[in-house]
């Protein structure tokens, strides 16, 4: 009989088991809204507890930061676990909440990304002269996150100052509806930010708190493009034939063509091209076919 454990304990959560996958899906927080006031996290902190938020006191968290769900209590040891099942997790952890919030309480949301594909291939022509093939992908079954350096940029996760460096750093079009819980001047008593606090985004002061990967950056897995089409002409033989041609034939390729649905925030990115990184090409080739 195999043991239940790994060598030396318990499973870390997350972790490939025994005898299971290894596609273990993506882990992160469960995200239950969005602090916009000071009273709120008074009642959040009261009525579950709460004595520390991602290594936070009380007095450190602000509006504009994401609220996340206290999963897990303490850990047990292997003996305890083994003596009390019906109290802990398969992780090894207490299934009371234990009111302090950090990277324990990661659940599994989403299981291994797309596991359906489908791809046609299609074509057709018009009196031998136009002909058009292509190719259409779609992949359904699973999410994706949007992109962890679109949350918010490195020098906001080091440098928790506030606004300067947002003046100076590219980000994505939807952070303009951040929240932002009151007017905010520069030195000189120039209003810079006004407030907004119907705002659908966290706030990106709060970037080691809100770039963290949960349900909140969760978007639909599906997608559905033309990867690629083919259009050709054939030159009737009477014209060809002047020139001493049998048959001339040009083709025009393109790949990567388009998607047809974007879920991605405001469609900062298309679902084709990655993010922070040289994007996806889109490929032209024209070719002729010659017959002497």
């Amino acid at each position: 009989m195999k043991a239940p454990w790994p060598a030396g304990g318990l499973y870390d959560i997350g972790q490939t088991r025994y005898k299971e996958r290894r596609a273990v899906g993506t882990w992160g927080y469960d995200c239950i809204g969005m602090f916009r006031s000071y009273q709120e996290i008074n009642e959040y902190f009261d009525k579950h507890s709460i004595t520390t938020y991602m290594g936070l006191k009380q007095s450190d968290v602000h509006p504009g930061m994401l609220i996340y769900r206290d999963i897990r209590g303490a850990r047990g040891t292997v003996a305890t676990v083994t003596e009390n099942p019906h109290l802990y997790d398969e992780w090894g952890y207490e299934k009371k909440p234990d009111g302090i919030i950090n990277e324990y309480d990661m659940v599994k949301i989403d299981n291994r990304g797309n596991f359906c594909n489908f791809s046609m291939n299609f074509g057709g022509s018009y009196k031998n002269v136009f002909t058009f093939s292509g190719q259409i992908g779609v992949s359904w079954g699973g999410y994706n996150f949007v992109p962890a350096n679109a949350r918010g940029t490195q020098n906001l996760v080091n440098n928790n100052t506030g606004y300067e460096e947002m003046q100076t750093v590219n980000m994505p079009v939807f952070w303009k509806d951040m929240f932002i819980y009151e007017d905010v001047y520069d030195g000189y008593g120039n209003l810079t930010t006004p407030a907004n606090p119907g705002g659908k985004y966290p706030n990106l002061r709060y970037t080691s708190v809100n770039n963290k990967t949960s349900t909140f950056w969760k978007v639909s897995g599906f997608t559905a493009a033309l990867r690629n089409i083919t259009l050709a002409y054939n030159l009737p033989p009477e014209l060809s034939q002047v020139v001493g041609i049998e048959n001339c034939r040009l083709n025009l390729t393109i790949q990567n063509v388009l998607s047809f649905y974007n879920p991605y925030p405001k469609k900062f990115i298309d679902p084709m091209s990655g993010y922070g990184s040289y994007p996806t090409q889109r490929i032209f080739t024209l070719g002729v076919n010659l017959s002497f």
